[in-house]
């Protein structure tokens, strides 16, 4: 592809992306099967500039102006991220096949009153600089306290990618020897002992050992909802909000293999991708179970059912907003208090199918303290008979070592711990 049709290709994918509601690497991955003039080159340069534009999108709006077209987005990013002169652009942008109409007067003005400046600038409003509406920087403000600005200044980079080791099929040991041998450098990750955090980005599709089903991709603090979980060999575990499995895999190689995993939800599509993972992973002991919603008849007959329940509950998703930038585009008022009303009713739900003594477990990718906190202590008012044990005692009869945090719950964060955003809440049944 020539500069130009890069540029071109960059404006109908993010036409594409806006309008799709798909998640931005999905859409990507299908625009670039079915184009396959794009080379590798090409691949990678429109990715990056796509999510540059994708996480900077608030920063780039303000600079355009009101009504900002996508085609002004990515002219200005090719101005403030990749340091193209205004004729340069002026020359990709000629007209011909596959490359963009001629600037306009305006647009070669824009740009060339943006040559030599920063994506920062001093006259921003503090929520266009983080690439949040204002009623979410709010809620932003309450949430993260202090450390908001380095908070979510690292929303603006890239995450890394980690692998969980199946210890049903392998060590962590063994896999960084197979990881090195095949050209991918790695390193144990630091807060899970099951973790391994690749260098650079790579595809992981043709490596052995995972087609043999000894790693899956897994952020670290994912891993550490599993671990905290402390799902011991025998017990019965559900999991009820499962997607496509990727902590029930954890939890029955805790478990080793021994025992029983319920995985229940909504969605029979990431359900059979789950039950495709647990063949893949040598799981013999997961089944899965599609249910019509929250308050679905077969969760009446699973009273006091389950020594684990775990709820990671569908959320806003900001602790992951660095690999999916378009989803807190996408988010408005009305879905986040939706989002918060469905996890005190899941909550809820889930509350009886614990047998007394056995353990539920709240866990949101989030740093919301709506979607996190304030649910915890919702359900507590509703619910006299749990208590939230102490997650540095859990830590310790799980994982050993220092707590990256104190008090009732674990919040870990992009930003202090290196993972995504998850929150973890362990509450115990009282006898």
């Amino acid at each position: 592809m020539t500069p130009g049709a890069r540029i071109q290709g960059s404006i109908d994918i993010l036409e594409g992306l806006l309008a799709s509601g798909r998640p931005a690497d999905r859409f990507l991955a299908h625009w670039f099967r079915t184009r396959r003039y794009a080379g590798s080159k090409d691949r990678r340069a429109i990715r990056e500039r796509l999510f540059f534009v994708l996480r900077h999108f608030r920063q780039l709006q303000w600079f355009c102006g009101e009504g900002a077209s996508v085609r002004s987005l990515i002219l200005v990013s090719l101005v403030l991220s990749e340091r193209q002169s205004v004729s340069e652009i002026s020359e990709q942008c000629d007209g011909e096949r596959y490359r963009p109409s001629p600037l306009a007067d305006t647009e070669i003005a824009m740009l060339i009153a943006l040559e030599g400046k920063s994506i920062f600038d001093s006259g921003m409003p503090r929520p266009a600089r983080h690439n949040l509406e204002d009623w979410l920087y709010e809620k932003a403000v309450t949430s993260l306290g202090p450390q908001l600005e380095e908070e979510l200044a690292v929303l603006a980079t890239q995450a890394p990618l980690d692998v969980r080791v199946n210890l049903l099929k392998s060590d962590r040991e063994v896999v960084l020897k197979a990881l090195k041998s095949s050209a991918v450098t790695a390193s144990p990750t630091s807060l899970s002992p099951i973790g391994v955090r690749l260098k650079v980005h790579q595809s992981l599709s043709q490596v052995d050992i995972f087609r043999e089903g000894l790693i899956e991709i897994q952020d670290e603090g994912s891993q550490l909802v599993a671990l905290l979980c402390d799902a011991q060999p025998g017990m019965r575990v559900l999991d009820l909000c499962a997607g496509a499995g990727g902590k029930s895999l954890a939890l029955a190689a805790c478990m080793g293999d021994e025992g029983s995993i319920t995985l229940c939800d909504l969605d029979s599509v990431r359900l059979h991708q789950a039950k495709k993972r647990l063949a893949r992973a040598g799981v013999t002991i997961g089944k899965t179970r599609l249910i019509a919603h929250d308050d679905d008849s077969w969760i009446a007959t699973q009273v006091e059912g389950f020594d684990r329940v775990l709820v990671d509950a569908p959320c806003t998703g900001s602790g992951a907003w660095r690999r999916h930038p378009e989803a807190r585009l996408r988010l408005t008022e009305a879905q986040f208090d939706e989002y918060r009303n469905l996890q005190r009713r899941l909550l809820l739900k889930a509350a009886p199918l614990v047998r007394p003594g056995g353990r539920l477990i709240y866990a949101t990718c989030s740093f919301f303290s709506d979607e996190n906190r304030d649910v915890v202590d919702a359900f507590l008012d509703q619910r006299s008979d749990y208590k939230v044990l102490s997650i540095e005692r859990v830590w310790q009869e799980t994982l050993g070592g220092l707590c990256p945090g104190k008090g009732p719950s674990l919040q870990l964060t992009p930003f202090r711990n290196a993972t995504d955003g998850f929150f973890i809440t362990v509450l115990e049944r009282k006898k």
